[in-house]
């Protein structure tokens, strides 16, 4: 099975986002739209994980975490990525907390390249558009205020499901608390 480490978007979170893209997900509602119970931040992703593993893994998780801070993330904007799709997003401040976590974790595991990249929450995924399509989506997109905050206290083991455009379903199967600072 396909197992991902990631941040959990907390409940109340999931509803502010819901509630700041509620007019945007009623204008589109052709795209594909990730459920919410589903939100979470992609840490780190193995591809082929037996059910008996997954304790172990978890445990080597906690291993390289163990001095690792918890921290808090803030929502930066609502943007669109586009590749052979698009892709609507919530993209947060970067966050040297969020680059160490996620560079030890890949560094670990034997990815040795560290990305820059801002933490990012998937929303939607659709075809590419027009350009006049993609140009009023992007416009929309930065007329969206968030007030997103997340408090990361730990990281969860999840059983990753495609279920279709390359969006994919979360199982909760395990997590590992961060080191809590006074």
């Amino acid at each position: 099975m396909v197992v991902s480490c990631t941040i959990d978007i907390p409940q109340e979170t999931k509803l502010l986002i819901e509630h700041e893209t509620s007019s945007l997900f009623e204008l589109h509602p052709e795209y594909v739209w990730l459920e919410p119970n589903h939100y979470c931040i992609p840490l780190y992703t193995w591809q082929d994980v037996s059910v008996d593993l997954i304790e172990k893994l978890q445990q080597k998780i906690t291993d390289v975490l163990f001095e690792q801070s918890a921290f808090t993330l803030y929502g930066l904007q609502y943007k669109v990525k586009i590749s052979d799709h698009i892709d609507i997003v919530l993209e947060f401040q970067a966050d040297r907390h969020y680059r160490t976590l996620a560079q030890a974790i890949s560094e670990f595991f034997g990815e040795q390249k560290t990305s820059n990249a801002p933490p990012m929450l998937l929303l939607a995924r659709y075809k590419v558009p027009s350009k006049q399509q993609y140009t009023h989506l992007k416009n929309k997109l930065s007329k969206l205020v968030t007030n997103t905050e997340i408090a990361v206290h730990h990281v969860s083991l999840q059983k990753v499901t495609d279920f279709g455009h390359g969006v994919k379903t979360y199982e909760h199967v395990g997590s590992v608390s961060l080191h809590h600072t006074p």
